[in-house]
């Protein structure tokens, strides 16, 4: 029997707003990017950095990164509101208009991540400063209808197969 390799992990969180952080050991895998599901609530114009401002629409977004190192430290520090703001997603994130609802982890690269992510660019060069495969921006909207967005934000925790 071929055994089952795993390149994706989910972590979903409960639509109640707290403490959020990822457990202690991840699953293991060689885990090296990141995947952010997040929903605006309300519009909000921000200053993201250098970027310039821009405003952000109501809806769901995904936002992929990497860490090549330290994976879990990253996501972690994501889902803190509280912390000097250093990229792009930081400045999105410190909005308490936007609260992330999921977390996937993968051993595939965050640039194909991102590709089958899919969604709209909002703003260019988000989170994609030293991105080589021409996405465009690691932050995309997407359209999850809200039965779909119910259902993820319950499930305690899932492991996706690819």
């Amino acid at each position: 029997m071929d055994s089952v390799s795993i390149e994706d992990y989910v972590f979903s969180f409960p639509a109640v707003s707290g403490l959020k952080k990822l457990p202690e050991s991840l699953p293991v895998g060689s885990w090296i990017s990141y995947q952010l599901s997040l929903e605006v609530f309300e519009a909000v114009t921000l200053q993201i950095g250098r970027l310039g401002s821009f405003t952000f629409r109501p809806g769901d977004y995904l936002y992929s990164g990497s860490a090549r190192r330290g994976l879990k430290n990253r996501i972690d520090r994501h889902l803190r509101r509280k912390k000097k703001l250093r990229w792009h997603i930081d400045y999105l994130l410190h909005s308490p208009a936007v609260e992330i609802y999921r977390v996937l982890i993968s051993t595939r690269p965050e640039c194909e991540l991102v590709q089958k992510g899919g969604g709209v660019v909002v703003v260019p060069g988000f989170g994609a400063s030293d991105c080589r495969s021409g996405c465009g921006s690691h932050l995309r909207m997407v359209t999850v209808p809200d039965c779909k967005r119910k259902l993820q934000r319950t499930l305690a925790s899932s492991v996706i197969v690819d």
